[in-house]
């Protein structure tokens, strides 16, 4: 047996909660628990004189109601008869000593989805959603600033097929910032073919793998190979192949070493690579640019 060069240890109560830690250093953490299993404290050490406690409160469906930092800050917690939380009221500063400035709640729908949340400082975002439960919009007030409402469409199965904000301030005036649409479509894979809106368009191409083979933008068209499902090359289709000049950076073997030099750059050393093994690159031989 070799020897033991750096040790830690645990022990546990009889139902199998941590009671304490013991680093590699000697550091001790220790915890409690609750009748239920739920862990009410945390004592790490600092220095071999001081420690820092952190406890945590429950109520009696189990929701942590209560989280107490080592410096004495109280996080807490409530929730509504489904056991959703309701709200989040932040520690006292000098600044914020008013409950209201310091809570954070949310309201939900009969079916759980959270439809409103209110910050400090008035500020509220509000969300709808269809009938299969998906985000269909979503409003905001109270801001420093105007924001943008946003809307989502779907299509039968699910898929985001439309994606947009409204237009915030008066054409023409200073911060004005136009309405946006995204649109997409899918394949009856659900994979995507192509996205077009106020940001440009893309369209997309797949092998029957359902790897990408294709991308076409505003900046180009770039195409993928592959090896038993591996990326084997990727090759803007608008630049040209010349001997001793690597496009983009290739990996091969079952090392995946990489090939790396400079756009333009001819190549200037010989390497020689052999892989028996099927669908391996049987050989590589760059010649000096």
């Amino acid at each position: 047996m070799g020897t033991i060069v750096t040790q830690s240890s645990a022990t546990y109560d009889a139902a199998g909660n941590r009671l304490s830690t013991t680093d590699a250093r000697g550091n001790t953490t220790t915890f409690t628990y609750d009748a239920t299993g739920a862990m009410t404290q945390e004592v790490a050490p600092v220095t071999a004189s001081s420690a820092i406690t952190t406890s945590f409160g429950y109520d009696t469906a189990g929701n942590r109601t209560r989280y107490t930092d080592g410096r004495g800050n109280a996080l807490i917690y409530t929730y509504n008869p489904w056991n959703k939380q309701e709200s989040l009221i932040e520690p006292t500063t000098a600044t914020y000593t008013a409950t209201a400035d310091r809570t954070f709640t949310t309201s939900y729908d009969a079916d759980g989805r959270p439809v409103s949340q209110t910050q400090p400082g008035g500020v509220s975002v509000t969300a709808t959603y269809d009938s299969r439960g998906n985000l269909t919009g979503q409003t905001g007030t109270g801001a420093d600033a105007t924001t943008a409402a946003r809307s989502f469409g779907y299509d039968a199965v699910g898929r985001l097929i439309s994606a947009g904000t409204s237009a915030i301030g008066t054409s023409g005036t200073t911060g004005y910032v136009p309405a946006s649409n995204e649109t997409f479509t899918y394949n009856d894979r659900g994979e995507l073919l192509t996205t077009a809106g106020t940001g440009g368009s893309s369209t997309f191409g797949y092998n029957s793998d359902g790897l990408m083979t294709s991308r076409a933008d505003a900046t180009g068209t770039t195409s993928y190979t592959y090896d038993s499902q591996r990326l084997r090359r990727v090759r803007p289709d608008d630049q040209p192949q010349r001997p001793g000049v690597c496009l983009r950076r290739a990996r091969a073997g079952p090392h995946r070493h990489p090939l790396r030099w400079r756009k333009r750059d001819h190549l200037r050393l010989q390497r020689r690579r052999q892989h028996r093994r099927l669908r391996r690159v049987q050989h590589l031989h760059l010649r000096p640019g």
